[in-house]
């Protein structure tokens, strides 16, 4: 793969347009696109960015901030681009991201011989009252003390290597 060769940021640059600037030439290039190309890669599929044509990326550049960015609605040149070409219901609707589903994921985690500890991350996070990442946490420091026996010493220090596959498995 050919190197991308970046520009230095002109100076005096707007800074919406050095924003914009950033995130192409670093968070872009260096996560986006190398995310895609990874999973796509993975799932066999080819995958085309239409928009990071450089024309169309130098032209986009020339704009002017005050008509390229609209503090109401975002990406607005591009909607009035596509607006007689696509549903309204398609460019009207809240932009939506995609999200991993890890509190389903994490709902269907079964851990036998729970500690007290465990029991309680459990129930809180079943009942909304933890955020996923704060249980499941919980769920790899468990594993780790059981592990390493880093138990204290009022517990049992050390579970068999049977216990801990047991322990921490998915169904």
């Amino acid at each position: 793969m050919d190197k991308v060769r970046i520009e230095a940021l002109p100076l005096n640059v707007h800074p919406k347009n050095k924003v914009s600037w950033l995130e192409s030439n670093f968070y872009m290039q260096n996560q986006l696109l190398k995310d895609t190309d990874y999973m796509s890669m993975w799932h066999s599929v080819e995958v085309r960015v239409p928009f990071l044509d450089k024309e169309l990326m130098q032209a986009v550049y020339s704009i002017a901030p005050e008509i390229k960015y609209d503090p109401v609605i975002g990406k607005h040149l591009l909607i009035k681009a596509f607006a007689d070409l696509l549903p309204t219901e398609i460019w009207q609707r809240k932009k939506m991201g995609f999200t991993f589903p890890f509190y389903k994921w994490l709902n269907n985690i079964s851990v036998s011989l729970p500690t007290g500890k465990q029991v309680e991350m459990a129930n809180k996070f079943k009942n909304n009252k933890i955020h996923w990442s704060k249980y499941w946490a919980s769920v790899l420091s468990e594993q780790g003390s059981l592990t390493y026996g880093l138990k204290e010493k009022s517990e049992e220090s050390l579970y068999s290597d049977d216990q801990l596959k047991k322990k921490f498995r998915f169904e």
